[in-house]
């Protein structure tokens, strides 16, 4: 059996996915970790010392002063020597710094477009081609889409928007970049609104985006009524990207009724669990059924895991039987047959209801489990109780035992002073490299509660808040080697 001391001794890439537990600022600033975003990663991370082990040292770089109003998801990837990170600057304009790792100040490239409002829906996401080429989209919450491309010589100066393929881009909403085996991007998003969207793909050929489908991938219509897709995905070793999708009717987090999953290689062919394939539009009722709960059920899709065997592992929460909140996983395999457990549960009823974040009596982060040498681990956290981690049994995935997962606070404490700010929390999100996998470096920054979306008279000083520093904190020997 796996043990605490066992837990601690892995290997880099392992210890990386540990980052990716729920922290109390994932829980305020959840609407990107909800849907669908990969390269949004709020959850505080786990590195070298978990569990005693010895950390190592690390550095930390000055990229630009942020705005801090509001816990809003920025971005960043490594390429090469140099890391590029998209951001909103201290005047709320869209931004892009290139930071060379090994000597010199960041090169800053304004971008057309400001963030006028209050809504951590309106995230970063930023990638980088085989040519160089950085692609920004974000700042929407149902607003037309906007999109950027910084080529290279990259220097100082301000660009405009640029175009996509011109269709379905008036109502966007969760933007986010897929990176492909074969190195190229497909770009996804949501075109409408709660329960009424549909989502479209868009591959970049080098020169120009494509659309991958002539009409939606994830519907926006069931029975014949209207509803849309929260998406989270996982991508396999062999690039295979799993999908859960969690679906929802017109109106609130109570409308959510049914968490499906399909699966593909290229955003083209889709199958279900049992690899038969799925005719486009992805649906409700022809992707593989994970849960059906019904509306007003408090259910709620977490994100999605793959196991060694290639299993797609999905968490999500909804009611017990008795009613309380209860947080569950699933594991799919290739018979098309879900195995599901409950791992925790609330001592008291919350209805989970309302918009954004809603009601969170028992959360998850961006893993549905981590795995130690085959051996599945999952954490949800508690309302008034805190993160709780359950190892557990490898073939029936009942909870075996609590473990604990401890997280080195360091990089947050690398952070700029958060003086000045209502009541402020460390911002920190994870460094992608080229193929967007997670290095070890973090991107780190304060801000205000998402309670302080709006700012109020009681709190005057929440309305200008002080710009502040944001950071990218690594290793001390991550410029050499990349990790």
């Amino acid at each position: 059996m796996l043990t605490n001391a066992s837990i601690s001794q892995t290997t880099k890439p392992a210890r990386r996915r540990l980052r990716e537990f729920l922290s109390p600022m994932a829980v305020l600033a959840g609407a990107a970790i909800l849907f669908g975003v990969p390269n949004a990663s709020q959850a505080q991370r786990m590195d070298g010392a978990l569990l005693g082990q010895p950390a190592t040292a690390l550095k930390t770089w000055d990229i630009d002063k942020v705005w801090t109003g509001v816990p809003v998801e920025f971005s960043a990837v490594r390429a090469g020597d140099e890391v590029m990170a998209g951001y909103f600057d201290q005047s709320r304009q869209l931004s892009v710094a290139v930071l060379p790792l090994n000597g010199g100040s960041a090169t800053h490239i304004r971008l057309q477009d400001t963030f006028k409002g209050w809504d951590g829906h309106n995230f970063v996401v930023l990638a980088v081609d085989r040519a160089g080429t950085i692609h920004v989209a974000g700042n929407m919450h149902g607003d037309p889409l906007k999109y950027f491309q910084v080529r290279k010589p990259y220097s100082s100066r301000t660009e405009k928007a640029s175009p996509m393929v011109g269709a379905d881009e008036s109502s966007v909403t969760y933007p986010n970049f897929y990176y492909m085996d074969d190195g190229n991007l497909v770009f996804g998003y949501r075109e409408g609104k709660t329960g009424d969207g549909a989502w479209f793909f868009n591959k970049w050929t080098g020169t120009a985006w494509v659309r991958l489908s002539p009409g939606p991938t994830f519907s926006s219509r069931f029975s014949g009524e209207s509803v849309n897709a929260y998406p989270r995905s996982a991508k396999a070793n062999d690039g295979t990207f799993h999908f859960a999708l969690q679906w929802r009717k017109p109106g609130g987090l109570s409308e959510n009724f049914r968490i499906t999953y399909a699966r593909t290689k290229d955003f083209v062919r889709w199958s279900r669990l049992d690899g038969s394939p799925i005719e486009l539009p992805l649906t409700p009722e022809n992707t593989s059924v994970v849960v059906d709960a019904g509306t007003e059920m408090g259910l709620r899709s977490g994100p999605i895991s793959v196991d060694d065997r290639g299993r797609p592992v999905i968490s999500f929460t909804r009611y017990a039987p008795d009613g309380l909140n209860a947080g569950y996983v699933a594991r799919g395999d290739a018979s098309g047959a879900w195995l599901t457990e409950e791992i925790a549960r609330t001592s008291r009823r919350w209805v989970m209801e309302g918009r954004g974040i809603g009601t969170r009596a028992i959360a998850v982060g961006s893993k549905a489990v981590i795995f130690r040498d085959g051996t599945p681990i999952a954490c949800f956290r508690i309302r008034g109780r805190g993160l709780e981690c359950q190892m557990l049994d490898a073939q029936t995935l009942k909870p075996v035992k609590a473990v604990t997962l401890e997280a080195d606070t360091r990089p947050r404490a690398a952070a700029a002073s958060s003086d000045g700010l209502a009541e402020p929390s460390v911002h920190e999100v994870a460094v992608l490299d080229a193929s967007g996998e997670e290095t070890e470096a973090s991107l780190v920054w304060p801000t205000q509660s998402a309670r302080r979306w709006r700012c109020t008279r009681e709190t005057p000083n929440a309305c200008n808040p002080p710009a502040k520093m944001l950071r990218l904190v690594a290793p001390a020997n991550w410029a050499a080697d990349g990790r």
